[in-house]
C-alpha cells in the first residue's frame, strides 16, 4: 500500500450548523418582525472567518426574513397557520465558496404569555486563585417559568453580551440547559479579585421572553483569607 504525503496539500472544507437548544417555533398570530431564530454555522477549517446566510427561495421562504450577517430568522409577513402547523424553509451558508444547506421546519406555537423568574437576583460564590481546580462546579443559576404550556416553560441561559462575559468565559462555563458554572481553566493569571457577568435565563416560547439575573465569584488568595 502506498502512502503520499503532501505538507501543502489543503484539507476538505467543512461548514457545520450548530444546533439550537430546540426546533425554531414561531406563535399564531405573529406579525412581521417577530424574532423566530438564530441559524449559525461554522467554518471548520476557518473558525475565525464570517458565514454569510440566505433563504432559498423555495418552500415557504416568503414568510421569514434572515439576516445575511447574524442569521437572525424573523417572520416577513404574519403568521396565519393553526397552531401545530408547520413552515419548511431551506438555510444556506457560505463560507469562502463553500455552501451548505439546511432544511428546518418552524413549528406554530400557543403565544408564550409568561416570562421566567430567577429564584435570586444575585448569584455568588468564592473560589480559590491556585487552589481551585479545573472542572469545579462553581454554583448553578436556577430559572422558573409558570407558562402552562410546556413548550413556552422551557427554559436555558446564556451570558449576556457583553464585554465582562468574554473575561469570564475564559475560566468558566455556563451550562445552557442546567445552569451550572463550572471552572474550565486555572485561575492563576486572573487580573483582578472578582469576576462577574450576566446570565440571561430565555424560554423555549414564542415570542420569547428572558431574565436576567447577576453572577458575581470572589477570586480568594491565601493572603486575602
Amino acid at each position: 500500500m502506498l502512502v503520499f504525503l503532501c505538507d501543502k496539500c489543503e484539507l476538505p472544507r467543512v461548514l457545520v450548523f450548530w444546533s439550537p437548544f430546540h426546533d425554531p417555533r414561531v406563535h399564531h398570530g405573529a406579525p412581521e418582525g417577530v424574532h423566530v431564530t438564530t441559524v449559525r454555522a461554522l467554518d471548520e477549517s476557518a473558525p475565525g472567518k464570517p458565514v454569510a446566510y440566505s433563504l432559498l427561495d423555495v418552500k415557504d421562504s416568503t414568510y421569514f426574513h434572515l439576516n445575511h450577517i447574524t442569521g437572525n430568522m424573523t417572520t416577513a409577513r404574519p403568521i396565519t397557520r393553526k397552531v401545530g402547523d408547520k413552515y419548511e424553509v431551506i438555510v444556506a451558508a457560505v463560507s469562502q465558496g463553500v455552501t451548505e444547506v439546511k432544511t428546518m421546519q418552524v413549528e406554530v406555537t400557543v403565544p408564550n404569555e409568561y416570562p421566567p423568574r430567577f429564584e435570586h437576583s444575585v448569584y455568588r460564590a468564592e473560589v480559590h486563585k491556585t487552589r481551585t481546580r479545573p472542572g469545579h462546579r462553581v454554583l448553578q443559576v436556577r430559572a422558573h417559568d409558570t407558562d402552562p404550556v410546556p413548550y413556552n416553560a422551557e427554559v436555558y441561559y446564556r451570558l449576556a453580551a457583553a464585554p465582562e462575559s468574554i473575561s469570564a468565559y475564559r475560566y468558566l462555563a455556563l451550562d445552557g440547559i442546567t445552569g451550572e458554572v463550572v471552572l474550565n481553566r486555572s485561575l492563576a493569571d486572573v487580573a483582578g479579585s472578582m469576576i462577574t457577568f450576566t446570565v440571561i435565563a430565555e424560554d423555549g416560547g414564542s415570542p420569547k421572553k428572558q431574565a436576567r439575573a447577576r453572577v458575581e465569584i470572589l477570586v480568594k488568595t491565601i493572603s486575602g483569607e
